[in-house]
């Protein structure tokens, strides 16, 4: 689980400040609010959930402290979004959270920010137990950042304003475990810079500090061995990392470690020589989904092409993962990258 890259705080406002943004009335609402409130808070859409979280708090009061917050930067004390809970944990100590990043300020890690921050909250809450997340299976950023931090699809449902809707779910004390978990890990693989690149010893001893902490896990998830295989990799030891790497992916490994695993289980290979396989593996990833690594894809993809002496293809696959990052050259860099691999 990558960490997030923004600081926010998740603020309640009081029932007169929900009642003035409900009414558009902005400086009503910043005399009753506890932070300076923006004019992103009026957006049409978020009165809206002003509205019926005004009109909830009038009727139960002690939702006040559940219910859609201000997100504000830490940093720069500027509010960023808007989030909470539909109301307090239900019979069954469920929480189902609501979030939404102003859409000038999107891409940048706040939704990240916030989701973990109301997990959290759920976390040190002693009556929940899961957290709900429903989302629309055409919102592929909500759905992608839901399942990157474990949430588990748990059904469907039909809301009568939003339309068809997947239910996620996660028990947010395993989540703040698992995000301890990770964070010790992330501490052993910074150590990994201090070690000389000519010292087995300190090499065998990083990989004793690995060993140990993934020998906690005991959830058959492929997990450990990905990160055994790591290891092996990032010390020289090709051979002892492609084992590992199948075994991770054998065992259903998910989510970005699925991906990294496959990336880097095709760069052991063809360090060990076995170009074709590592093709074989890229070419199948290439088109098993999108995200955040498929520029890493098509980096090792051309690489494989370039070692089994297919030049020219590899020269498409690199400009044609460069062109959208080049807008003004987008449309003729792409055609001059296929016309690379066309018959003259």
């Amino acid at each position: 689980m990558p960490s997030p890259s923004q600081q926010v705080r998740v603020v309640h406002l009081p029932p007169a400040a929900l009642d003035a943004l409900a009414l558009g009335d902005l400086e009503a609402a910043n005399a009753a609010s506890p932070v300076p409130l923006s004019p992103i808070c009026l957006d049409p859409g978020w009165r809206q959930i002003w509205a019926v979280r005004s009109e909830q708090v009038a009727k139960t009061p002690d939702d006040a402290a559940w219910v859609t917050a201000v997100v504000v930067d830490e940093r720069t004390g500027v509010v960023v979004g808007q989030a909470g809970f539909h109301g307090p944990p239900d019979e069954r100590g469920m929480v189902e959270v609501g979030y939404e990043v102003d859409p000038a300020l999107r891409r940048r890690g706040y939704a990240r920010a916030v989701l973990e921050a109301l997990v959290r909250r759920a976390a040190a809450e002693p009556a929940v137990t899961v957290v709900r997340a429903s989302i629309s299976p055409d919102n592929v950023a909500s759905n992608a950042l839901t399942r990157s931090f474990g949430f588990t699809q748990v059904g469907e449902q039909w809301d009568e304003e939003d339309g068809l809707e997947i239910l996620f779910e996660l028990d947010p004390r395993a989540w703040v475990a698992q995000a301890v978990w990770e964070a010790r890990l992330a501490a052993a693989w910074a150590s990994l810079d201090d070690i000389a690149d000519d010292d087995p010893t300190g090499e065998e001893a990083f990989r004793a500090r690995i060993d140990a902490i993934v020998a906690e896990r005991t959830v058959p998830d492929g997990v450990a061995a990905f990160e055994r295989a790591c290891a092996f990799d990032s010390t020289g030891r090709s051979d002892r990392a492609v084992p590992l790497y199948r075994e991770a992916l054998a065992a259903g490994l998910a989510g970005l470690r699925r991906r990294r695993a496959v990336i880097q289980l095709a760069s052991s290979l063809r360090n060990l020589h076995r170009s074709d396989e590592a093709l074989a593996l890229l070419l199948a990833e290439k088109d098993n989904g999108s995200d955040g690594l498929d520029d890493a894809v098509a980096a090792f993809l051309a690489l494989a092409l370039v070692d089994v002496g297919r030049e020219r293809e590899a020269v498409r696959v690199a400009l044609m993962a460069l062109a959208p990052h080049l807008p003004r050259y987008q449309r003729s860099l792409a055609r001059y990258a296929q016309a690379l691999v066309e018959p003259t």
